[in-house]
């Protein structure tokens, strides 16, 4: 069978990936695309008319060439009308009138909410002229009057506004929640305020822009959110929200929306009234794909287990909800052109209990696929349905495409079609007992499938997953059969309910035993780094080769060619080993804090601070180092640590290094030789657990790192005492020195230690790139320590602070020593790479200048 529709499928992939490149690329991604196209069009045609001669190759080239623009421009028009909706108003104080587009999500200590915008009003006095900065239209350069000049956002243009100064999210007939007019995403304090779909409400706070991955390893939450539609994000008090009267602007949606909550309201409630808490949480999970009251710690367990999938609803849920209704209208005698648009129906339905989750609209709309082909009487092919599925939803939002829940559903999903057979006759062959081999035949194709995209959003691989499936198998379908007659006869009867949950409950508590159990077994879960675009594309090559290819061609290769393929291998990475590096060094974003990264260009590794928010756990999953410096690591392919320098004890360059220090090996930790109390405790105390070497240094010492890397310590003092210095001044200042390349690291010295410095340390040294002392503050940076300096480079690392840093004195007095200055919160992480003779510089966010 001839499956175009994966072609189509790969080509429109292609598209939305080019159209992201070209998007970071060039100003003018239209144009670059367009060239393009129509060069592949012209090269295609010819190859196929004049070379091949085949007119059906050239409709399917041309079918290709109109997927892949049709991927291409559809991004470019959603990135346009989504994520760069409201980007002239980020960080404005602003008045937003919309409607809610969604169910409350509760996230900790606040309820979060979809907003359809309507309206946007810019209130206060601020001036949005500083949007220029990014490289953005101004919203609003203010008169005396207060008026402003509105931004519409189906135009992109301004015009003057002098009766009012809105932003209209809409087209000029109104608009669609969740069309045109943009969606805003609204965390409300508290879990007092709970709003029906369809209530409309005016917010007022200030609206932020997602950020773009700001770090390499971090998330792009700008990407994330507009996978889901979202265009913005606000945060406000209950007494910031005004309710105007209830009732969905458009009936249909808002009908259909409330529906969908009231059945998923009535299926919980069922549930809980029918089990014992923990149990009830994980059942209702499975059934609706909410885990906003699955516990932190019991989800840890079903993700290190690898049973999180358990947890989503996907094609065994719908599955079970197509076999029953199926089984009932065949022995009632209905055709499939009655029966099958009843269950289409019901499956539409069962969306609106869920929400519009990746998982389950690929499901339905395969199953839907299957169920219009028994109508006509066309066989479906699976392969041809995944892809009409995936089709489907990437030309309604192509963002999805980067959104992990997205790829490991379809992964997983195809590499259970493509390799399940010929792995469950690989078992049998092998005297597998026959349960055990068809479990094994779904379980495995589907872990190796999304083993690198495991490794690529979570960087860890639940190497006891297979075991644990196997364990959960069993029961996991039992379980939503179950749940689903619970949820249903418990709408009739609560006893009937109960009396189900009876049994369930004996099922979710075994469960509940096998995630717990397994993701605490040793080594149940390995932490890796990021693997490389080329290490991926091996691997899935070698795994379509010996899974597909050879079994289904029956192909027979010598062990002799498996051999040579191994040195291969190996040779190819020795050399790689071999060939020289470069210094490379990474100065992270951390917010208002410090922390920057080292490698030699012979391996070695350091990290000197590690920012984190002040008064935070260092040990919480959104603390800096876990959220942060931790996925950067591994994204540079780092499990192991040199040093990590802690220049002094301040939260906001200490507390990210704690959890390195418990999770990361690392062989020496480096301090000021100056302590004031016991401000390094936590620190030192984790180096004991770790039995990593502590190391206090003072001016003088000095370390090697490899060939022509060293770095010499400046500060503190090598004859301070006890309550001479604040711990600013203690902090350790260090340079870098790798053959004609010198950097500056200074902490958070002020102007007593830079006069210090410059009047007896310093001499004749001409830094080639500065890390600005203390975060730019207007007490360091001073003018006799940045004329012994004389950076051509600074680097800012700062972030959102009420210390007015980084001074405008500070940066007017390096710009007039014609210094090129970064800043971590206008560029994201600055790269340097440097071959000892020039140094190369990139940033995270070009779109923002220093």
């Amino acid at each position: 069978m001839k499956r175009y529709l994966v072609l189509f499928s790969a080509s429109l992939i292609m598209g939305i990936i080019s159209a992201d490149a070209a998007q970071s690329c060039t100003t003018k991604p239209h144009v670059y695309l367009i060239v393009t196209i129509v060069s592949l069009l012209f090269i295609c045609v010819f190859i196929s008319i004049f070379i091949l001669k085949s007119r059906q190759l050239m409709f399917v080239l041309l079918g290709l060439a109109i997927f892949y623009a049709a991927g291409a421009f559809k991004y470019i028009h959603v990135d346009n009308a989504i994520v760069r909706k409201f980007e002239c108003l980020d960080g404005a104080q602003v008045l937003v009138r919309g409607r809610v587009y969604s169910r409350p999500e509760f996230k900790g200590e606040f309820v979060r909410y979809e907003i359809a915008v309507e309206e946007i009003m810019p209130t206060g006095n601020q001036d949005m002229s500083s949007s220029n900065d990014r490289g953005i239209a101004s919203a609003g350069n203010r008169d005396s009057t207060g008026m402003g000049i509105g931004y519409n956002a189906e135009t992109n243009d301004r015009h003057d506004t002098s009766s009012s100064s809105n932003y209209t999210a809409g087209s000029k007939s109104g608009s669609k929640p969740g069309a045109d007019g943009g969606k805003m995403l609204l965390n409300v304090y508290g879990h007092d305020l709970l709003l029906d779909y369809g209530t409309r409400v005016n917010v007022s706070g200030v609206l932020s822009v997602p950020k773009t991955r700001r770090n390499p390893g971090s998330l792009d939450y700008k990407k994330y959110l507009a996978s889901f539609g979202i265009s913005a994000t606000m945060y406000a008090k209950r007494s910031n929200v005004e309710i105007e009267n209830p009732g969905p602007s458009s009936p249909i949606a808002g009908i259909l929306a409330r529906i969908g909550g009231k059945m998923r309201e009535r299926i919980q409630d069922a549930i809980v009234s029918s089990l014992p808490e923990n149990q009830a949480v994980i059942l209702a999970a499975m059934l609706t794909g909410c885990r906003d009251n699955v516990p932190d710690d019991m989800e840890e367990n079903f993700n290190d287990s690898g049973l999180i999938h358990i947890l989503t609803v996907s094609g065994m849920h719908v599955g079970f909800i197509i076999l029953p209704f199926a089984f009932i209208f065949k022995k009632l005698g209905l055709r499939k052109q009655v029966a099958n648009p009843v269950i289409i129906l019901i499956l539409f339905l069962y969306i609106l209990v869920t929400g519009p989750q990746a998982p389950v609209l690929r499901a339905a709309i395969m199953a839907s696929t299957v169920l219009v082909g028994q109508m006509i009487r066309r066989e479906a092919d699976t392969l041809t349905s995944i892809s009409l599925a995936l089709i489907v939803l990437l030309l309604w939002r192509p963002h999805m495409l980067f959104n992990a829940g997205f790829q490991l559903s379809f992964m997983a999903t195809g590499s259970i079609v493509l390799f399940g057979r010929n792995t469950k006759n690989l078992l049998k062959s092998r005297r597998i007992p026959g349960y055990i081999s068809d479990a094994l035949a779904t379980i495995l194709p589907a872990q190796a499938g999304i083993l690198p995209l495991t490794a690529v959003h979570f960087n860890k691989l639940p190497v006891i997953s297979v075991f644990a499936n196997l364990l959960a198998a069993p029961v996991s379908g039992a379980i939503i059969i179950l749940g689903m007659a619970m949820a249903v006869l418990g709408q009739v009867s609560i006893h009937l309910s109960r009396l189900i949950g009876y049994v369930n409950n004996l099922l979710l508590s075994y469960l509940l035993f096998v995630s717990e159990a397994t993701a605490k077994m040793p080594f149940s879960v390995f932490r890796v780094t990021t693997p490389s675009i080329l290490l991926i594309i091996i691997y899935y090559f070698i795994l379509w080769f010996l899974l597909w290819f050879k079994p289904t061609y029956k192909v027979r290769v010598k062990w002799q060619y498996h051999a040579i393929a191994v040195i291969l291998v190996i040779s190819l990475a020795i050399i790689a080993g071999m060939i020289p590096g470069e210094l490379e060094v990474v100065f992270l974003d951390v917010g208002e804090g410090d922390c920057a990264f080292i490698k030699t260009p012979s391996g070695k590794t350091l990290l000197i601070d590690g920012g984190g928010k002040k008064g935070s756990d260092p040990g919480s999953a959104d603390s800096m180092g876990n959220r942060t410096i931790i996925p950067f690591l591994l994204e540079y392919g780092i499990t192991r640590l040199d040093a990590v320098v802690a220049t002094h004890a301040h939260d906001d360059h200490l507390n990210g290094i704690i959890p390195v220090l418990e999770q990361i090996k690392v062989e020496m930790f480096i301090m000021p030789g100056y302590v004031i109390g016991d401000e390094f405790d936590r620190a030192l105390n984790a180096c004991a657990r770790r039995k990593i070497n502590v190391i206090p240094v003072r001016e003088g010492d000095s370390m090697l790192l490899g060939k022509d890397v060293r770095i010499e310590i400046l500060n503190p003092p090598a004859g301070a005492k006890n309550g001479e210095l604040s711990l600013n001044n203690s902090s350790i200042v260090l340079i870098l020195k790798y053959r004609d390349v010198e950097i500056l690291f200074t902490g958070d010295i002020e102007g007593e230690i830079e006069a210090r410095l410059a009047r007896s340390i310093l001499h004749d040294t001409r830094a080639d790139v500065l890390k600005v002392p203390h975060h730019g503050s207007d007490t360091s940076s001073t003018p006799v320590f940045l004329e012994k300096v004389h950076p051509k480079v600074a680097v800012v690392s700062v972030g959102n602070n009420n210390y007015g840093h980084p001074s405008a004195e500070v940066m007017d007095r390096l710009a007039g020593t014609g210094t090129k200055i970064f800043r971590t919160d206008l560029n994201g992480a600055v790269i340097l790479g440097s071959n000892g003779k020039r140094i190369r510089i990139k940033v995270m966010c070009k779109d923002r200048q220093g």
